[in-house]
């Protein structure tokens, strides 16, 4: 299991929204997670924009992919 911190996304977006942006920051493909959830969700009001910012918990299908990260 991977825990990708601090992963903002636009207030009211999804949970698949912070997957995908979990993924993005990992270099890796959506289809390649096995499973995920959100660990945790808070929201950022310091500046000009509210968004939100979430822990990705992330299952790998390949757990060599899983352990090069």
């Amino acid at each position: 299991m991977i825990v990708v911190s601090d992963v903002r996304i636009p207030l009211g977006a999804g949970e698949d929204d912070a997957v995908g942006a979990a993924c993005a920051r990992l270099h890796i493909r959506e289809s390649a997670v096995a499973d995920h959830r959100l660990r945790r969700m808070s929201y950022d009001a310091r500046h000009r924009e509210v968004t939100a910012v979430c822990s990705v918990l992330l299952t790998l299908r390949d757990a060599r992919e899983e352990a090069r990260l």
